[in-house]
């Protein structure tokens, strides 16, 4: 009796993840907004040939359009735009009509993807990151594209530094051996040769393959010498330091960085970012990027580690930007990293950012000062060093304070400023997300605002704003209104 093979099982509702080669090919992206922008750039990344269809453009689109990097048809959808497609973008907010797209492009045996239909794509668009000829793409099958880009961006700030200039390094050495002995009868020798190169050499070494040491490797491979473990030893001259500067990535929104931070974003060598800072800043990074893996109960570990990360590559000679949320000296923790540097004989730029104490109460519509109701701020931080409690301001009518890192502590902040003297009907307005698209702001009283905050699901990153600007715009208009009816 033959015995029947182990046979792993099978696990349903994945997809099938593939890298697909769209170089000369057809792709049709249906809209002309934000969505559509990202689908052509991704596309056009893939040397595809791109055709628009939407009435209008927005900025970035125009733009490529205008400089021959895509046709675009200025029309509302219609059956012909499919003709010749080999694959179909729909970046359309009406699910109806991309229903009616998906219908259209399946007949004809079509692949498309509805983006934000997730019930009308034959695919989905993977969370990728990539360095050169390295490619990472994560799926979450459409459960969750937000967790997706959260964790490529986590997975990607703890690949190898210069890993995409060693992928391509490693390439040419590949290249050029296969040209030198590209018989099959070698195919064995060929590929362990390579392979203990790969598998042994440091991700530096490899990074560092220039043509001069590609062509000793080939002398080495063509006389058939076994292959190193490593690059011979090269006494070097110390690198000079690099330059260090402290960036302040603002409240969120990237047209609120300064000119310098945008400048710094396209020059550093290495970004090394706050786990908070939004991908549209993060996407202004031209060189390699880390991503700050600060979890709950670690945020010492985690800025160690960044303090690290700073120091080696300035000692290597490395263009190094730390971007941090908001402001770098407003609780930003900007102070005890210049302490670290200069430890080790290392200066720093410090580049400000707008930081959310001031630009959180005016994205909602609060003056921080306003004659009459307030003519001072003081700014606090909701919790002290490894979330211990902080000790509270005296209460003042005429103050407005601003907390930071308070969302989580709504209701002992309120106890704690009312043993201070702060009347519990004092005025209290929470800002969750300022200047984000998603911007969210709740108001009510110091002892009322974290019921209301419950209420309405309010998370961090929050501002908190306490004091009687916060009703001081509402006033007013009020008071204008009964003027403007006492005029008749």
């Amino acid at each position: 009796m033959s015995r029947v093979p182990s046979v792993a099982p099978t696990e349903g509702g994945g997809s099938l993840m593939v890298a697909w080669r769209l170089e000369g090919r057809r792709v049709l992206v249906v809209g002309g907004g934000t969505v559509a922008a990202g689908r052509v750039r991704q596309a056009l990344d893939a040397d595809a040939r791109v055709v628009v269809v939407a009435p209008i453009l927005n900025a970035e689109l125009r733009h490529r359009w205008s400089t021959g990097g895509m046709d675009w048809r200025p029309s509302e959808f219609s059956s012909p735009d499919l003709d010749g497609v080999d694959l179909v973008l729909a970046c359309l907010d009406d699910h109806e009509e991309s229903a009616h797209i998906a219908s259209l492009a399946r007949a004809r045996r079509v692949p498309i993807n509805c983006a934000d239909h997730v019930d009308l794509c034959d695919f989905w668009f993977a969370s990728a990151h990539r360095e050169g000829p390295l490619q990472l793409a994560l799926s979450t099958n459409g459960n969750g594209p937000a967790m997706g880009s959260r964790l490529v961006r986590e997975i990607a700030s703890a690949l190898p530094r210069d890993i995409g200039t060693a992928l391509s390094a490693f390439g040419r050495l590949r290249a050029q051996v296969r040209q030198v002995d590209p018989a099959s009868t070698s195919s064995k020798r060929r590929m362990g040769w390579l392979a203990h190169v790969a598998r042994t050499w440091a991700w530096d070494d490899l990074a560092s393959l220039d043509d001069a040491a590609i062509e000793r490797l080939l002398a080495a491979y063509v006389a058939g010498e076994a292959a190193p473990d490593g690059p011979p030893v090269v006494a070097v001259t110390p690198p000079r330091a690099g330059r260090v500067r402290l960036v302040g990535a603002g409240p969120g929104n990237p047209d609120l960085l300064t000119i310098a931070a945008r400048k710094a974003l396209e020059e550093a060598d290495l970004v090394l970012a706050d786990r908070l800072v939004p991908p549209e800043i993060l996407d202004l990074v031209a060189g390699e990027l880390r991503i700050a893996r600060k979890l709950p109960g670690r945020a010492q570990d985690a800025q160690d580690e960044l303090d690290a990360w700073t120091i080696e590559a300035a000692l290597t000679g490395r263009d190094v930007v730390r971007l941090k949320c908001g402001d770098p000296f407003v609780f930003g923790r900007g102070g005890e990293e210049l302490v670290a540097l200069a430890q080790h004989g290392l200066d720093a730029e410090v580049i400000p950012g707008v930081s959310s104490a001031l630009a959180a109460p005016l994205s909602a519509g609060i003056p921080t000062t306003m004659r009459g109701y307030a003519d001072r701020v003081m700014i606090l931080t909701g919790q002290g060093r490894d979330g211990a409690r902080v000790s509270m301001p005296t209460f003042d009518a005429d103050t407005t304070y601003v907390f930071l890192m308070g969302v989580g502590r709504l209701e002992t902040l309120a106890a704690d400023l009312a043993a201070t003297g702060f009347p519990a009907h004092w005025p209290a307005a929470l800002v969750e997300r300022a200047t984000h698209p998603g911007q969210r702001s709740v108001r009510g009283t110091l002892d009322t605002l974290a019921q209301v905050a419950r209420d309405a699901s309010i998370a961090a990153p929050a501002t908190l704003v306490i004091g009687r600007v916060v009703e001081a715009l509402a006033n007013a208009q009020v008071s204008e209104v009964a003027a403007r009816a006492a005029q008749g």
